[in-house]
């Protein structure tokens, strides 16, 4: 038979010599091995490396530790930040991390740590959820689109590195950040003080701040807490957190209980009564009627307004008097009269300022606040204060009206501003 109908024919193996970029690749990885194998890693000064960085100061030990609730419960580990560090001491590592893919819900993301000298390779792929923009727009999406790939991004190379190191040799140091964190060169009060500051430049109250921590004050928050406290500053820093999520805003609670208060006691409609008075006395004034009246008692009788309007044509009447001189025998006749109609009783009516003072008082009502009224309606000028100084003719009015006056009045201090 043919040797091509053999059916025992190998396959020609088809050798591809690679491309320029996969040659310099091969040759970087290479020659990265070759320094590694040469220049090798003292364990030792890479663990006393690590613990001068992150215990350097408080400030840098904050940010060594992470933290999230999750659950109900309190997550703290090491940070992105003290990830950087044990990678920087700890040399001949390749890392990194970088986007697969990203979508409206998820950014997919990938982390890469290659220890040149060990020759272990770890990937580690992970998605990290995207946050929904407040305005649903195509440049809000991608703002929110940017920060998940940020933040996860720095999770994945966190990842990467834990994994592909003994991250047991750095335990112990992350532990003792957190103290640091708290206490190093300050007092526990003074790190308290400033954590609370920190999140106050956020916009978070204390009272936030102790509910979250399901704490009663200021005292209560104990050195667990501040550690705790300085984890979730770290995640809101970096993008791995918001404000939002780690302190979840209680304003729609309290705005739905607002309109049930309203509705529980609604203002009452008022009434309709005392609008057909004001209305007349609104005409009165336009008719002439003049509203001020001079603070005198009513000593002519039932006509105090007469007295305001035609004192000239009594100052007049002297000229008479001089010609016809049997009026200074009728004088004597005036204090008979006085004499014969003394009763208090009678003057009372006259002034009825006195019953309408009694009266507002039981209506809860000033006297400031109904000359206001009459003031709004036209009644009486700016100025005027007090009833003595208001026209008889309205008192009178309003007290033929009493309980629709007082209803306007309520009505008019209700749409008056607090």
């Amino acid at each position: 038979m043919p040797e091509s109908s053999s059916n025992n024919e190998e396959a020609e193996i088809e050798i591809i010599a690679p491309s320029a970029i996969e040659a310099l690749q091969r040759a970087d990885v290479d020659v990265s091995i070759s320094t590694a194998k040469k220049y090798r890693r003292d364990v030792a000064s890479a663990i006393k490396t690590v613990r001068e960085l992150a215990l350097r100061n408080p400030r840098i030990a904050e940010r060594c530790n992470y933290a999230v609730p999750r659950a109900g419960k309190k997550i703290i580990g090491p940070s992105v930040h003290f990830a950087r560090i044990v990678a920087y001491a700890w040399g001949n590592l390749r890392c990194g991390s970088r986007v697969i893919g990203c979508d409206r819900e998820n950014a997919h993301m990938q982390g890469v740590c290659h220890d040149l000298e060990t020759n272990v390779a770890i990937t580690t792929e992970m998605d990290w959820p995207v946050q929904a923009p407040k305005t649903d727009t195509e440049e809000r999406w991608k703002d929110q689109m940017n920060l998940a790939k940020r933040g996860g991004a720095a999770v994945a190379f966190r990842n990467a590195i834990f994994d592909a190191l003994p991250m047991i040799l750095f335990e112990d140091i992350a532990e003792e950040a957190k103290l640091v964190a708290v206490g190093e060169g300050k007092t526990f009060e003074e790190r308290r003080a400033n954590c609370i500051a920190e999140f106050l430049k956020l916009g978070v109250s204390q009272q936030q701040i102790y509910k979250f921590l399901e704490r009663g004050g200021l005292e209560s928050i104990t050195t667990d807490d501040l550690i705790y406290l300085h984890g979730i500053l770290t995640s809101i820093r970096d993008n791995t957190m918001t404000v939002a999520q780690a302190f979840p805003p209680e304003a729609q609670t309290v705005k739905a209980q607002v309109p049930k208060a309203k509705k529980e006691e609604p203002p009452p409609v008022p009434p309709e009564k005392g609008t057909e008075l004001a209305k007349k006395m609104k005409e009165e004034v336009a008719a002439g009627v003049s509203p001020i009246v001079t603070p005198s008692p009513p000593k002519g009788g039932t006509k105090p307004p007469e007295l305001e309007t035609k004192p000239p044509e009594k100052e007049t009447p002297p000229a008479a008097k001089e010609s016809s001189e049997p009026f200074p025998e009728p004088k004597p006749a005036a204090p008979k009269k006085k004499p014969a109609a003394p009763p208090t009783v009678a003057s009372k009516p006259a002034d009825p300022s006195t019953a309408i003072r009694e009266r507002l008082a039981e209506a809860k009502v000033s006297e400031e606040e109904l000359v206001a009224w009459l003031n709004d309606i036209g009644t009486v000028p700016d100025g005027t204060t007090s009833l003595s100084q208001v026209n008889q003719k309205w008192l009178k009015m309003v007290l033929d009206d009493w309980d629709g006056i007082i209803e306007q009045v309520r009505a008019f201090l209700d749409k008056m501003p607090a």
